[in-house]
């Protein structure tokens, strides 16, 4: 079979954090997908997403030509990185006029106990040193450390080879490969600061829907919560108050070990 898809590594520059705050959490209204769309792993022909949602911490476009509806999901903290790559993303797509969590859903990356192994392997290892650093010397070990994680990402981000379906109608198999010949797409990159971004692409004749017809459609983005092997947890750090000090970003930890997802309407544009 020849290969549809493929996993690409780049690197692009980060989106500035200060522009996040100009975007609306939910996109609002349709938008035509480039004629140039190429899920190979670049955003050359996005330009800037639409949106940021606070609830997920990333950033995102939904778009769509003649033939397929697209989702370009982008995380610029290292944190919300490694929940995607040890837990996946769920995108769900409800023609029935509300919010059917039973419509069709796209996961990925899937994260299994193989991938999980894996990744536990290439982590980086923090310091343990019990020598008082500066401030100046902290932060020069936090650097080394995210990009220690992004090494690591970018090489394990190979090993995901599939994508889970859900609710559609004629494809009996609970996961494809990423080299389908399905025509559902997906690419993704990791740069070396830990931001990632990926791509799908799902065909519209899978949601019963034409571009001609202009569409109303819910729907859901989920981070799903990381995979854990059995018999073991997720160790936090916690500060000497007793509390859990927030992640880069302000992110709450604990969110990392729940799944956390938002609702949006869609219209198709023509």
């Amino acid at each position: 079979m020849k290969p549809i898809c493929k996993l690409t590594l780049c690197c692009l520059l980060f989106v500035p954090r200060a522009f996040a705050q100009k975007l609306p959490e939910v996109q609002k209204g349709g938008m035509r997908a480039p004629a140039t769309v190429k899920i190979d792993g670049k955003l050359d022909e996005w330009g800037s997403l639409s949106a940021y949602n606070k609830r997920i911490v990333v950033y995102y476009s939904i778009a769509n030509d003649d033939e397929n509806l697209y989702l370009i999901i982008r995380s610029d903290n290292w944190l919300i990185t490694s929940k995607i790559l040890q837990g996946g993303l769920t995108f769900t797509v409800s023609t029935s006029g509300k919010k059917d969590k039973d419509a069709v859903a796209v996961t990925f990356p899937v994260v299994g106990d193989k991938e999980l192994q894996a990744i536990i392997r290439e982590l980086p290892k923090p310091s343990n040193s019990d020598k008082p650093m500066s401030g100046a010397q902290q932060k020069e070990a936090e650097v080394r450390f995210e990009t220690a994680m992004a090494a690591s990402n970018r090489k394990l981000i190979t090993q995901y080879k599939f994508i889970a379906l859900k609710g559609i109608k004629g494809i009996a198999e609970k996961e494809i490969s990423i080299y389908n010949d399905l025509g559902i797409k997906t690419g993704a990159f990791i740069e070396i600061g830990g931001a990632y971004t990926s791509e799908l692409a799902l065909p519209l004749k899978y949601l019963n829907l034409t571009a001609n017809n202009s569409t109303l459609i819910n729907y859901n983005i989920k981070l799903l919560a990381k995979h854990v092997l059995t018999g073991m947890t997720i160790p936090f750090i916690i500060s000497q108050d007793g509390s859990l000090p927030p992640g880069p970003g302000g992110v709450d930890r604990r969110s990392m070990t729940e799944d956390t997802d938002f609702w949006g309407e869609y219209l198709l544009k023509k």
